[in-house]
């Protein structure tokens, strides 16, 4: 039965991606979007955090972790620009969440050194 479902789904996706009225369609996670624009902005600021990429990835779990997910359908490649009102209202939120999440990394990295 697996293999059944999976072949009905190739084939939907290969009858879909034919079609040429078919307008392709993503998945966004606006709060997503914000914290990896603040990340750099806030650490930029916080020298004593460690700035490597697995710290970074840390933060940015704990961060998202403690805030609500905002999620938008666009069709690929747009710019969603009706969410400029919404990054001014979570902005402060996501702040304060990636400077707590930054302290947490700071006091427990997981690496070594």
């Amino acid at each position: 039965m697996k293999e059944f479902t999976y072949s009905l789904l190739n084939i939907f996706r290969i009858q879909q991606s034919n079609r040429k009225d078919v307008i392709a369609m993503e998945l966004h996670n606006y709060t997503e979007t914000v914290v990896k624009e603040v990340l750099n902005e806030v650490l930029s600021k916080r020298k004593e955090v460690c700035q490597c990429e697995k710290c970074r990835l840390d933060i940015m779990a704990i961060a998202l972790n403690n805030l609500p997910p905002q999620y938008y359908v666009s069709e690929k490649g747009e710019v969603y620009s009706k969410l400029l009102a919404t990054y001014l209202e979570i902005r402060t939120k996501v702040v304060t969440e990636i400077i707590k999440a930054s302290m947490q990394v700071e006091k427990l990295p997981h690496h070594q050194g």
